[in-house]
């Protein structure tokens, strides 16, 4: 399942031309390597008075328990 959630975030990434690409060769091994880089974008963080005034949920889990508060 992660590799579908990646696969999602990578193509978005190629379209906005957001993306590294690394070839290597290994001469030992006799072997091309190409590895995919980029960045995820910043997540916007609001104020806790903002999330209250939009509805958020507190959840506290714990080996022995579960608790949540709205």
């Amino acid at each position: 399942m992660a590799f579908a959630h990646r696969g999602v975030e990578w193509a978005d990434r190629i379209e906005i031309r957001a993306v590294a690409y690394r070839i290597q060769l290994d001469t030992e091994r006799g072997r091309w390597y190409l590895t995919a880089s980029w960045q995820r974008p910043v997540v916007q963080a609001m104020s806790p008075a903002a999330a209250c005034a939009r509805g958020v949920i507190g959840v506290d889990s714990d080996v022995d328990h579960f608790a949540a508060t709205k």
